[in-house]
């Protein structure tokens, strides 16, 4: 099985795992070839599932006006880290959720 790898540093480098000669170590990369593969179908699986799930959770609620809530425009506010740069924003792209629940925590 013919192979290439793009490193970080951008060097990529092709290899035949046909042309190891230690049986265990190219039964382990073609594995792990195999792993990776699985992965990545699995991993673009999830992004269109995502994707298809918001959509579809757009489309319920595009006519449900009495469950929009007015919110004021906030003011982004910066807390720098120890570092001295700003801390990093971690919210998922395309979907918010407030603090507010309708469930009672345990």
């Amino acid at each position: 099985m013919i192979i290439t790898i793009t490193q970080d540093d951008g060097t990529t480098t092709t290899w035949d795992t046909n042309n190891i000669t230690d049986d265990n170590i190219q039964m382990e990369a073609n594995v792990i070839i195999n792993k990776v593969g699985t992965l990545s179908v699995v991993a673009e699986a999830l992004q269109f599932s995502t994707a298809t799930h918001r959509n579809n959770l757009a489309t319920l609620l595009q006519d449900r006006t009495e469950a929009v809530v007015d919110t004021p425009t906030n003011e982004v506010v910066e807390t720098p880290t120890e570092d001295g740069g700003t801390t990093p924003d971690d919210s998922v792209e395309g979907m918010t959720e407030d603090d507010s629940s309708t469930e009672e925590e345990s």
